[in-house]
């Protein structure tokens, strides 16, 4: 069967399967839900077509698994709320496609009512955590440990691999991180959920969902609570050689941690999406990545978007609202070739209220700024820093 007949037979299904559902609805006694949430499954060759009903995020999960060993695919979604309480995956393939419309909605489920924590201080090399309530967890999900007070970043991200008495296995052994200089008992152990999860992989694209994090979770986040947390094949200091990310016509909303963040992928897009209420970066693009930001809307977050390390970036005709930052540039890594060559232009900047509308850190130079407007900003808080950049605002 060619594509084009694929897609008529899809078109034809889909309009039966709305013309039947409306019946239901219309004859079902009120008190007799009907159960229409769902997707359709479309492989890229030329397998069949077919629809699964939505059991669990774990149905979407074995459907993305089957459009991996296929070469690729879309997940078309129905109408609904889909709980997604572990973060859907899409690792090492290319080509994966998700689709929603108006009425999608991906939503995470209320937080639990305690956490686990640790009964003993952490060492670099442990594999076995000591915890107070090991029941709290389960194997195979990833995990962060925050402090006491759940101030600042996490200090351990880790995966349960089995239980052990008052604890937990975990891979990878415990290895500080830069900032970490103790992970004390009494910290707590967070579970590391994110919306969906790219891992090394080309060519995805997310269309037309509304991602509700209904303003879960304790902690300000940084990879976990985010919307798309995308990480390619990538090395510290080394080009990219993942690429092609794509998200279009989404909606993030009440987010703890990032709406979009992307590291190591060359050619990330972020096109007429909106982002609100989120705590952290609405959008960042990380570590030796690349992309295009245009045409979106964000309001109240800690940062509109952030060039993070990031290398030949446009941002252009968005629309930042009551962030603290509208755009920040930020670097951690000396290599020339990133923090450059970079294009912000013709956006509008509504009442930054943190540092300002576009700011620089010490050291970045290379970088274009022309056509940005900034309403209710004093002058010295419309660009902050930028020595050896191009200021034309």
């Amino acid at each position: 069967m060619s594509r084009s007949e694929q897609h008529r037979r899809w078109v034809a299904i889909t309009t039966l399967v709305g013309l039947i559902s409306l019946s239901l609805h219309c004859t079902a006694a009120p008190s007799e839900p009907v159960e229409t949430r769902g997707f359709w499954v479309v492989p890229a060759g030329e397998g069949e077509l077919r629809f699964t009903p939505w059991a669990s995020e774990d149905t979407a999960q074995q459907a993305i698994q089957q459009l991996r060993r296929v070469g690729g695919g879309t997940l078309r979604f129905l109408p609904g709320v889909y709980e997604i309480e572990k973060g859907l995956e899409i690792n090492d393939t290319s080509n994966i496609h998700l689709e929603g419309g108006p009425e999608v909605t991906f939503q995470f489920p209320p937080a639990p009512v305690a956490y686990a924590s640790l009964t003993a201080e952490v060492q670099p090399g442990d594999d076995v955590l000591q915890i107070d309530h090991p029941e709290r967890l389960q194997e195979g999900r990833r995990y962060q440990v925050y402090a006491r007070d759940y101030k600042g970043d996490r200090t351990l991200e880790f995966r349960v691999t089995g239980f052990v008495e008052s604890g937990v296995k975990i891979s990878p052994k415990v290895h500080f991180m830069g900032h970490v200089k103790s992970i004390d008992a009494g910290s707590w152990i967070i579970p590391q959920v994110n919306f969906l999860y790219v891992n090394r992989s080309d060519s995805i694209s997310v269309t037309g969902i509304r991602f509700d994090g209904g303003n879960r979770g304790q902690v300000h986040g940084h990879t976990t609570y985010c919307g798309i947390l995308a990480v390619g094949h990538y090395k510290p200091g080394e080009r990219p050689t993942s690429h092609d990310l794509k998200v279009e016509q989404c909606t993030f909303l009440g987010l703890k941690g990032r709406g979009i963040a992307a590291y190591g992928i060359k050619d990330v897009q972020v096109r007429r999406s909106s982002f609100f209420q989120i705590d952290s970066q609405a959008i960042e693009i990380d570590h030796f990545s690349s992309g295009t930001v245009v045409h979106n809307a964000v309001r109240s977050a800690g940062v509109g978007v952030a060039l993070n390390d990031a290398f030949e970036s446009t941002v252009a005709f968005n629309t930042l609202t009551d962030c603290a930052t509208g755009v920040a540039f930020v670097k951690h890594f000396p290599q020339e070739w990133v923090n450059t060559g970079n294009l912000v232009e013709h956006n509008v900047f509504i009442r930054p209220h943190g540092t300002g509308g576009i700011s620089f850190q010490k050291g970045i130079a290379g970088n274009t700024l022309r056509g940005n407007q900034f309403l209710d900003c004093p002058p010295k808080k419309q660009i902050v820093g930028g020595e050896g950049n191009d200021l034309d605002r």
